[in-house]
């Protein structure tokens, strides 16, 4: 059931995906600043060795109307165990690991099943049924649900075991709760009285801690210490008033403060002294910071402000000490698209710009011809000391692709010394391990059937291992988004699973080993799946996602080692 969280993550991200501005309010205290681009020489290691042959006799699986050809390393044996989602009996949206060797299957309206992988047999338990996700809410470690259907029943959801009701109803006809981030209570707004309750999970009875909060907007902070919730709002300035209470409902504030509001009151916590609040409308979003203990704005950034969002928008950054956000500002209009990429300091406020591009379109018939200069840059995250963040720059176009001043590839920006250093040149995509001490490097060749997969090491900057893979891989424009190949890294950062091509399944780890797992896919597979590790690393989901009228695929793969 951990997909739920994941499933709130995803609904936020599809409603940031579109962001394309910083605009600075008044108040704001940012100001911005360009900086410095340099290049290093590129460091490889010498292991340019082929993968190994796969063998002639690899077994056949014929599981349903999947027939994937699997392949068996010399490491030991590996295996698939696979089977058939039939929408006639689940419906499933989302799959996901519920413990080492369950997996979870999530449905819009039919309830959660769940599967054992050692022994996938049809049809799975079902948990809950009849209900869609407004009914239910998933703590962050995945290991509570309360469901809010006629009072509140709280589930353990390891041993699948109801362990609480309160007679609460909540608002909007679903769940009006936060859970605590440390997942030892849940705080529930209560719809007849406006009030909050607090609800533990070691049986404890429901404690009101908030009268009156009429406008249902409330979170917890970071350390689990206080709620913040909002006591009034200023319909003609679109302003509400924000307080502060502790567990046990003990004003933390002498008055409140005001933050800004869009079509509903929406707010949320990014550290213990940074609130962020969205100013949502139907067609644009606005997200505006403020530091809690000065009452400060910080920065906003928009997702639609003159112009619609840039084709290749992502999401924020941020550093793990929450000092730095990373930001892609773009916007599109209808002759051009414009790019911009910086870093906003929460401690001095101040903005640093990495760089800009832009794209020019001209109508030629029919045809939309277009024309670009600078750099696109996809953000990949931060090291985990705060002191680089990790992007990779693309060109805008073919023409710049092959302009020979202009260097691409996977770089460093030092926010401190505000200068970025290239690591890995004419990389074209490169996927992080959880501790940003390892990288799976994508780079491409002449032969567009052809590209290399290294792994770069953080500590050495250097590729330790290459691998030449073949295949039919899709790079297209360089201004397509797409991935050139789909990746997932273990939890230990050790291992990477990726679509080595159209129709094959791989497997390298931080050793240089590499691993054929399995060929004769679908062709299209690469386009609709993911893959999941479990926690403890032993299994790999693969999921093909449902597409059009086709029934979804979902298989799992052992990859320990004997």
């Amino acid at each position: 059931m951990k997909i739920q969280s994941k499933t709130l993550w995803v609904n936020l991200a599809i409603c940031l995906l579109l962001a394309s501005c910083v605009s600075g309010r008044p108040g704001s205290t940012a100001t911005t600043e360009s900086v410095a681009i340099t290049s290093s020489p590129v460091k490889y290691a010498d292991a340019n060795t082929p993968p190994p042959t796969l063998p002639a006799n690899s077994p056949v699986f014929s599981p349903g109307e999947l027939v994937p050809r699997l392949v068996s390393p010399t490491i030991g044996e590996w295996f698939i165990k696979a089977w058939q989602v039939k929408p006639a009996r689940f419906g499933y949206e989302f799959i996901s690991w519920h413990n080492d060797t369950s997996l979870r299957f999530e449905g819009s309206n039919r309830g959660d099943a769940i599967l054992d992988v050692t022994k996938p047999d049809m049809p799975a338990d079902i948990l809950i049924e009849e209900l869609d996700d407004r009914h239910r809410l998933l703590s962050p470690d995945g290991q509570y649900l309360i469901v809010c259907d006629n009072g509140i029943d709280l589930f353990h959801l390891p041993d699948n075991q109801q362990i609480g009701h309160a007679a609460i109803q909540t608002s909007s006809g679903g769940c009006s709760a936060i859970w605590s981030p440390d997942n030892s209570a849940v705080a529930i707004l209560e719809d007849e009285t406006d009030g909050i309750h607090v609800w533990g999970i070691d049986g404890s009875e429901p404690r009101k801690i908030a009268t009156t909060v009429p406008f249902g907007g409330m979170a917890w902070s970071p350390d689990g210490n206080r709620i913040a919730y909002a006591q009034s709002k200023d319909e003609w300035n679109r302003l509400a008033s924000i307080m502060l209470i502790d567990k046990q409902g003990q004003p933390l504030l002498s008055s409140p403060f005001n933050i800004a509001f869009g079509d509903y009151i929406h707010f949320w916590w990014l550290t213990n002294d940074i609130l962020v609040s969205c100013v949502c409308h139907n067609s644009s979003s606005t997200y505006r910071y403020y530091r809690v203990s000065t009452r400060e704005f910080l920065v906003s950034w928009s997702t639609a402000a003159g112009g619609n969002p840039s084709p290749r928008h992502q999401l924020p950054m941020y550093s793990f000490n929450y000092r730095w956000l990373a930001l892609d500002t773009g916007k599109s209009e209808e002759s051009h698209d414009e790019f911009s990429y910086s870093v906003f300091d929460f401690q001095t406020g101040q903005n640093y710009v990495l760089t800009t591009a832009h794209l020019d379109h001209k109508w030629e018939g029919n045809v939309r011809r277009s024309r670009g200069a600078g750099k696109f840059v996809e953000f990949l995250g931060w090291k985990d000391d705060d002191s680089v963040l990790y992007f990779v720059t693309l060109p805008t176009d073919m023409a710049s692709a092959e302009d020979p001043n202009s260097s691409f590839g996977f770089m460093a920006f030092d926010p401190l010394t505000r200068k970025s250093l290239m690591l890995v040149e004419n990389a074209r995509q490169v996927e992080m391990s959880p501790d940003h001490r390892w990288a799976l490097i994508v780079v491409s060749t002449d032969d567009p059937h052809l590209f290399q997969v290294g792994m770069w090491n953080s500590e050495t900057s250097a590729i330790e291992s290459i691998r030449m893979i073949s295949g039919s891989a899709y790079y297209g424009n360089p201004a397509w988004s797409m991935k050139i190949v789909p990746t997932s890294w273990s939890h230990d950062g050790k291992q990477v699973v990726f679509a080595n091509s159209t129709t094959s399944i791989a497997l390298m780890n931080t050793e240089g080993d590499f691993y054929q797992l399995a060929v004769d896919l679908p062709q299209d597979f690469w386009l609709y799946q993911y893959f999941d590790w479990s926690p403890d690393d032993r299994f790999v989901l693969v999921n093909q996602d449902v597409y059009i009228d086709r029934l979804g695929l979902a298989w799992v793969i052992d990859v320990a080692n004997p």
